[in-house]
């Protein structure tokens, strides 16, 4: 049980860590790059300083008591003036 238990954790954690990398490798690349790789997106808002954020949004169901609930996992990309990405994000 002790070694299930570790298992379940070490796969969490290395699933957290390549994540992390996969996303910290958008930063400094251009709108363009993200563009071409996630598609557009119909949702743009200011970043309040000259720049932008790209907001994302893919369905993810989860499963409760039988049932299946839509909810949707976001992604933001934050954009500077220069059209780079300097910033990621989810929720």
């Amino acid at each position: 049980m002790k070694i299930n238990i570790l298992l379940i954790i070490c796969s969490f954690l290395f699933s957290c860590t390549s994540q992390k990398k996969v996303m910290d490798s958008w930063i400094g690349r251009s709108q363009n790059v993200v563009i071409l790789a996630w598609g557009s997106t119909p949702v743009i808002n200011s970043d309040g300083a000259g720049g932008k954020i790209m907001i994302y949004s893919q369905p993810f169901p989860v499963h409760f008591s039988n049932q299946i609930i839509r909810t949707y996992k976001y992604t933001y990309f934050y954009i500077d003036s220069t059209n780079v990405v300097y910033k990621w994000k989810f929720r």
